[in-house]
């Protein structure tokens, strides 16, 4: 009787008698060679998330929350201090100003904070989001 022959009979058996058994190894088997091909698949996908993310959405290394001057029914201007720091050495460019708006928003017993970013529709040089539903 061949090597091949004598093994698949055995392990034949074995399935038999211990069906659990049997199914645990096919499972962690089954996860194993998962985990792997997944793991090969995926090496160059998340090697640099960031700068994938930066890259989609051409986004900032800093982002800096400065004052702004705004009068209902006019454009927002930067401060003074704004200005300055948009002309810093290093500074290779800045999108805004924006307005911002924070509500609370009370619902079914729960509360939660809310904020609003007023955006251009034309594609800002630093900093615009990726657009993943709506306009």
């Amino acid at each position: 009787m061949g090597k091949l022959v004598l093994t698949g009979r055995l392990a034949g058996r074995d399935i038999r008698r211990h069906p659990a058994r049997a199914i645990l190894l096919l499972l962690a088997i089954t996860s194993a060679t998962t985990v792997l091909t997944l793991g090969l698949a995926l090496r160059g996908v998340t090697g640099h998330p960031y700068q994938q993310t930066r890259a989609a959405t051409n986004g900032p290394d800093v982002v800096a929350y400065l004052p702004v001057l705004h009068q209902p029914g006019h454009r927002p201007e930067l401060s003074p201090e704004a200005a300055a720091l948009t002309r810093a050495a290093g500074v290779t460019g800045h999108a805004g100003p924006f307005p911002d708006m924070w509500a609370v928003i009370r619902a079914h017993g729960l509360t939660a904070g809310a904020e609003v970013r007023g955006r251009t529709e034309a594609p800002s040089p630093v900093d615009q989001p990726k657009l993943t539903a709506g306009s």
